[in-house]
């Protein structure tokens, strides 16, 4: 152990990352520049090419998620060898102060001398692991201190010895699992893999990357300071070893928060995949044959198909978050998605930006109402997607515009829970952190930023607005509210000037939700908000392009004033021709 250079170590875990950090940067080329390129393109060699290209994205991803595996294993080595490697060296140092020397083994001589008792002793040497004196056995042994000292450093050394090879036996297993099947497709199985190295290694490198160590229900401030405590190393360290825990922190550049969610998401989808094919490979029968019965699925074909229509809506679901832009052409650079938290637990959650919050000049964070699940998120991001669009026409020449899906919180569905603020009160302090960390994670400057919210989702602004700390938000817009927990606008903490809110007369929600159990009807008069105009139409009217409510909310992002129309006024209710039964438009 005297001649361990643990700096070998650190240097090969350097070059294993900057492996990583390439196949980081060439994943970025090839979405955001090469693609980008061929999706304006037609026919089919252009829709062969996407594939190669995506193939080529997972390659490259996948090498900077195993290459950064073994980096983070490699440096956890290096700096585990450091306590038994610190023992050999001072147990040198110290031989050397008493006239001991130690051999390449880890034997450690004495001299011949003279014990207390004036006993003359001949030199010898004590092995290390053996615990006693391997070559002389003195009886004056405790009266003489260079042998008592001889003792204790083989001790020590022994110690080291046993440490080290338990560290190295250890790492051994965990690098030897380390690798990839020959070939230049990745598979499900090949990610599925790589999620299980990530748990072997966490467990193998625990304390050189620990997960106690990421903040848990600190402030987005918090979680800031401690990631720019660390080393870039450390920071790579992290987001191989802990994606989910570090995807899910407020305040932390959005870039790191996509990578490490990605990860995370890939290999949910890899294990998905592979259940449905599991699945398959066992269906049952379906009918019974030769009863009156058989075209009838059995109980246990039809509870196998209930299972698969889950997973198979599950993959669907991760595939599109993944990419949704898959198969669609003219897709702009400014359209990249990062992915900022997502869960499938439940109705799901996930926050996805459209352009990088970090850097835009304007931001807005769009929150949905009730029924929003998993499965809405595509229509979510048609949403924030035509809001950038709105805002780029209204912003001023080289602004930048990112648009954000919060689904953050569990929306409420057609029942008791839509007719009370339950759902919104306990999203509050999520959105609030959401909006610090968006602030927090900016680059120079402040950017201009706009919460929005529709139908029940503009309740839960309200709440989270009006409580405690507020969104820090320079505008506030409400379209389809049934309420802001609020009875007015200047409740919002602030300036109602920069309040807007609209809401059509066909719109049902506010009809019948507006100035009941959920606050005071934001684009009433009496609220006190900027009557935004907008278009007629439903409670999903407010994104059609091309009309009032749609323009005017780019407008308010982009930091200029809406349009203002007449305050909402409730219309009375026409009677169908049987006299009785309400008309809706």
């Amino acid at each position: 152990m005297q001649n361990l250079k643990r700096s070998e170590f650190t240097e090969a875990a350097k070059g294993w990352r900057e492996i990583s950090n390439r196949g980081r940067i060439a994943t970025e080329q090839v979405d955001n520049e090469m693609v980008a390129k061929i999706r304006s393109q037609r026919g089919k060699t252009a829709g062969a090419a996407m594939r190669d290209l995506a193939n080529l994205s997972e390659n490259f991803f996948y090498t900077q998620t195993e290459c950064g595996v073994i980096a983070v294993t490699l440096d956890a080595l290096a700096e585990e060898l450091a306590a038994p490697c610190r023992k050999v060296k001072d147990a040198l140092e110290e031989a050397g102060e008493h006239g001991l020397t130690i051999d390449d083994e880890g034997g450690v001589s004495f001299p011949d001398g003279v014990d207390k008792m004036g006993r003359e002793y001949k030199g010898g040497t004590v092995k290390p692991q053996t615990g006693f004196l391997a070559d002389v056995l003195h009886e004056a042994t405790s009266d003489a201190p260079k042998v008592q000292k001889a003792v204790e450093l083989a001790e020590l050394i022994s110690s080291a010895i046993t440490e080290a090879e338990e560290i190295d036996q250890r790492y051994s297993r965990t690098l030897a699992k380390l690798k990839a099947p020959p070939g230049l497709k990745v598979t499900a199985k090949m990610w599925q893999d790589a999620s299980a190295d990530i748990k072997a290694v966490a467990k193998t490198a625990g304390d050189a990357v620990d997960v106690d160590a990421i903040p848990k229900g600190k402030s987005p401030d918090a979680n800031a300071k401690w990631w720019s405590s660390l080393s870039p190393a450390e920071q790579d360290a992290y987001v191989a070893v802990h994606p989910a825990a570090v995807g899910a922190l407020d305040g932390l550049p959005t870039a790191v928060r996509d990578d490490a969610n990605r990860l995370v998401l890939r290999q949910e989808r890899a294990d998905t995949a592979l259940a449905l094919r599991a699945l398959d490979a066992n269906e049952p029968i379906k009918y019974r044959q030769g009863l009156a019965s058989q075209n009838t699925p059995t109980p246990a074909w039809t509870q196998w198909n209930e299972k698969r229509k889950s997973l198979q809506g599950k993959l669907d679901i991760l595939s599109k978050i993944q990419d949704p832009y898959a198969g669609k052409k003219d897709v702009p650079a400014h359209k990249q998605l990062y992915v900022l938290d997502y869960d499938t637990k439940g109705d799901g959650k996930a926050i996805i930006a459209m352009g990088n919050p970090d850097t835009a000049d304007h931001t807005a964070i769009h929150v949905p109402g009730t029924t929003t699940t998993l499965e809405s998120v595509p229509g979510q991001l048609e949403r924030i997607d035509k809001l950038q669009n709105s805002a780029m026409q209204s912003a001023g020449k080289g602004e930048s515009v990112s648009t954000v899906l919060w689904f953050g919180y569990d929306a409420p569905e057609v029942d008791t829970s839509v007719t009370n603020t339950g759902r919104a009160e306990a999203a509050a302090q999520d959105l609030q952190d959401f909006t610090r960390g968006t602030r927090v994670a900016h680059g120079e400057g402040r950017s201009h930023l706009t919460v929005l919210g529709h139908s029940y989702g503009s309740t839960t602004v309200g709440a989270a607005a009006s409580q405690g700390p507020g969104i820090d938000a320079d505008d506030i817009v409400a379209v389809g509210s049934p309420g802001m927990t609020v009875k007015e606008a200047k409740d919002l903490q602030i300036d109602p000037k920069h309040v807007w809110a609209g809401a059509t007369p066909q719109d049902k929600i506010v009809s019948g939700a507006s100035d009941l159990t959920l606050g005071h009807n934001p684009a009433s008069e009496e609220f006190g908000a900027q009557p935004m105009q907008v278009n007629d139409g439903g409670h999903s009217s407010y994104w059609n392009e091309g009309q009032e409510s749609l323009m005017n909310q780019g407008r308010v992002i982009a930091g200029l004033p809406a349009r203002t129309g007449p305050y909402y006024r409730r219309r009375q209710v026409e009677l169908g021709p049987d006299g009785h039964t309400p008309v809706f438009e």
